[in-house]
């Protein structure tokens, strides 16, 4: 730090200093300036003839240091260089503006032209977005309106004008978002009365005339309410001639492709075909393996024994199932075998409960002579499940 006397000659905001020592740079405006020499970075400051000079992160005296010292002293003087530079920037930044200013007021005409461009620019993206809200409002209003309240006459080329309109970015994505909303609202209140009449069919296919919705997302939509229906049709074990005729009539009404609920068909057809099990149940007449002469069988297809152990770490599932043995699953009137390779064999007597999983197609055999279940995997895993039931119940008679 220190005073001294010189004679300032000023050459604009940016002046190059050549001195012994080298080149040097400094910016700023009278009475202050900012600089990078050969020396360091430093302030200026000072008028009339009397200035002050303070150098920043550098140290006049020449010593001697470590490596670690000079490791410290590089990173202090980048660290300033830094501070520096983001104040050069700055100051920069302001005699750009001031300049703007002085321009602007020197050259009112380009000053109101800018006002009035800015202003029509604002007032387009205000009736842009105006304009959008009313072409929101008037969608979903003629969509409620025609599909929902049925209070206005479907006429597709008026509803296909209005949506129209919705033709930027923002506007496509807020029409999907009330399309999807109107189309679940559409479906639930015409499932309302568990029947869905050609008047309602017709409803569907003029709606989805003129939305944007994927096959992809109308087939989920209506696979919903299908299996909703669908579970409460199979959780008494029981399907009655009434709710054949709803899944059907959904299924048909809906337009759903047999494809995405033919799993749940089929687990409806095994529901049917186990209410007719009875005892006693009818024997089979042959079987692919050799049976005790006293015992009679009764269900042959093919099946698993699976394990149930931990799932291997990154797995999604806690557990996993492993097959120990897939062959021939037979079901006597004393065992359950399962044959290939060897044979796995569960006496009907041991038999304490039975647990089926549709989804797996699983069964959960518990006995009293261990702890861990038997798990069975085979297709028709309730009419199986049924068969071993009526068996256990009746071993004794």
């Amino acid at each position: 730090m220190g005073y001294y006397i010189r004679k300032a000659f000023s050459s604009g905001p940016v002046r190059l200093n050549l001195s012994k020592s080298g080149l040097g740079v400094s910016l700023g405006i009278t009475g202050l300036r900012l600089g990078v020499g050969p020396r360091g970075s430093y302030v200026h400051a000072g008028r009339k003839g009397l200035y002050f000079r303070k150098y920043l992160g550098t140290n006049k005296k020449k010593y001697r240091t470590t490596t670690r010292e000079q490791f410290t002293a590089q990173e202090n003087t980048s660290s300033s260089s830094l501070t520096i530079i983001k104040i050069l920037g700055g100051l920069i930044a302001l005699i750009v503006l001031i300049n703007i200013i002085n321009f602007l007021a020197d050259n009112p005409g380009i000053l109101i032209a800018i006002l009035i461009i800015s202003a029509l620019i604002g007032g387009t993206l205000f009736y842009t977005k105006y304009s959008r809200s009313r072409a929101i409002l008037a969608y979903r209003q003629i969509l409620e309106q025609v599909f929902i309240l049925e209070t206005t006459k479907f006429n597709k080329e008026n509803i296909i004008e209005i949506k129209n309109k919705l033709n930027d970015p923002n506007g496509r994505k807020k029409a999907e978002e009330i399309e999807n909303n109107i189309y679940h609202a559409t479906l639930d209140k015409i499932i309302d009365d568990n029947m869905v009449t050609s008047a309602e069919k017709k409803n569907i296919l003029d709606l989805e005339s003129v939305i944007s919705i994927n096959d992809a997302y109308k087939n989920t939509a209506k696979a919903e309410i299908f299996k909703s229906y669908y579970l409460n049709a199979i959780q008494d074990r029981l399907i009655t001639d009434s709710e054949i005729n709803t899944l059907n009539n959904i299924a048909e009404g809906l337009g759903i492709d047999q494809s995405i609920v033919k799993e749940e068909m089929k687990v409806v057809q095994e529901i049917i075909k186990m209410q007719k099990l009875k005892y006693p149940l009818t024997p089979l007449t042959s079987v692919p393996i050799t049976i005790q002469k006293s015992e009679k069988a009764y269900y042959c297809s093919q099946g698993k024994i699976l394990i149930k152990k931990k799932a291997p770490k990154g797995s999604t599932n806690e557990y996993e199932h492993i097959v120990k043995r897939e062959g021939n699953l037979i079901i006597t009137d004393k065992r359950i075998l399962l044959v290939k390779d060897g044979t796995t064999s569960i006496n009907i007597s041991d038999i304490l409960d039975i647990d089926v999983d549709i989804d797996n197609k699983v069964l959960h055999v518990s006995k009293g002579t261990t702890v861990t279940p038997t798990i069975i995997q085979t297709e028709e895993v309730l009419y199986c499940g049924k068969i071993i039931d009526i068996l256990r119940n009746n071993i004794a008679l």
